[in-house]
């Protein structure tokens, strides 16, 4: 369309199913992680003082903060509970994906008319 500009992050975003996905973990892996060290910034807590809470690691925090570990929802709610903190999770629509769903379900095939008229006949 002309005159409509897309930034890089769109154009990615749009480009196919799989990198929207990929997109998408990434973004919530990011969220989680700033979330944690702005919470334990607030509180001055360092990441020994929060892997001695957890009975782990300091080397264990940091990759959860660096989002290098794959750490499962369990393990989020225990690092935000160590902090004084429960998880909220909320959905937000996300325009791009809703276009390739909606592109998917007006792509379904059609019945062919002599198919649609056997199917009438038979009710």
């Amino acid at each position: 369309m002309k005159g409509e500009y897309r930034t890089d992050y769109e154009e990615f975003a749009g480009s196919s199913e799989e990198n929207r996905k990929l997109l998408r973990q990434e973004e919530l892996i990011l969220e989680a992680t700033e979330g944690l060290a702005s919470l334990m910034e607030r509180q001055g807590v360092t990441k020994a003082d929060l892997a001695r809470r957890l009975g782990r690691t300091r080397g264990y925090i940091t990759q959860i903060l660096a989002g290098s570990r794959n750490f499962t929802l369990r393990t989020l709610a225990e690092v935000a509970n160590a902090l004084g903190y429960r998880v909220h999770l909320s959905f937000d629509s996300d325009p791009v994906a809703h276009k390739a769903v909606q592109a998917q379900q007006d792509a379904k095939p059609i019945l062919p008319v002599a198919e649609q008229a056997a199917r009438a006949q038979r009710r």
